[in-house]
């Protein structure tokens, strides 16, 4: 992947991030008044759900709230915990097979999704 590819993907992450965490508070952010154990403890849940259910993955929703939650408190997510859990879903990535035209797909929408963030920027 190049440079440039690399920077419209991580755009389209923290874009999507900013979906996710604006989505989070429209729905009343449920997770206002939990602890950051709690986060924790159910950050390192959903992500050992995932790793041990195998693909097609259904949405995060759960996970994703949890996500916008420390976000919005600036709560950093234990990695350590869960770097198991991440390589063992990296592992099933890289072992399916790629689809040369969904990948295209993909990118165009990164794409289509940054020049309209840069054309609302001017």
């Amino acid at each position: 992947m190049t440079a440039d590819a690399k920077g419209l993907v991580a755009f389209m992450l923290a874009d999507d991030q900013q979906q996710n965490v604006v989505s989070y508070l429209e729905r009343g952010r449920k997770l206002e008044n939990v602890t950051d154990q709690y986060l924790e403890e159910h950050f390192i849940e959903e992500v050992r759900q995932w790793a041990k259910t195998p693909p097609p993955w259904q949405p995060f929703d759960a996970l994703n709230d949890i996500i916008s939650e420390c976000f919005l408190r600036g709560f950093n997510l234990p990695v350590e915990p869960v770097r198991a859990y991440f390589d063992q879903i990296n592992a099933v990535v890289e072992a399916t097979p790629r689809d040369e035209e969904a990948g295209e797909a993909f990118m165009k929408e990164v794409v289509t999704r940054y020049e309209k963030a840069k054309a609302i920027e001017n």
